[in-house]
């Protein structure tokens, strides 16, 4: 995951994938090559959107959705073990240490 934003595979396409989280995401993370569809299958987490500097949180409690914006900082909290599936485009994708 890492290296999504290199890999040229990825180029003009999506990258569909499930993941457990227990704990809170280490990094934010963005996409400017698209929107990214997260799907929330069980669990609870908060996705934290960098909105012009400002944090904005979408609570996912058990079964949800949301889309997050092409080019938005985001990151998750998680509540309780969470399980979630992702379509992304990966082209591009940039991390950045969560300060704090």
């Amino acid at each position: 995951w890492e290296i999504i934003g290199g890999r040229a595979d990825l180029a003009g396409g999506r990258l569909v994938s499930t993941y457990r989280f227990t704990e809170d995401w280490p990094h934010w993370e963005r996409h400017p090559a698209g929107d990214e569809i997260i799907i929330q299958i069980a669990g609870a987490m908060d996705l934290v959107l960098d909105i012009d500097g400002a944090e904005r949180r979408v609570p996912l409690r058990g079964r949800g959705a949301t889309v997050v914006p092409r080019g938005t900082w985001h990151r998750a909290i998680v509540l309780e073990p969470t399980e979630a599936l992702f379509i992304t485009r990966g082209d591009g994708t940039e991390h950045r240490a969560v300060e704090g």
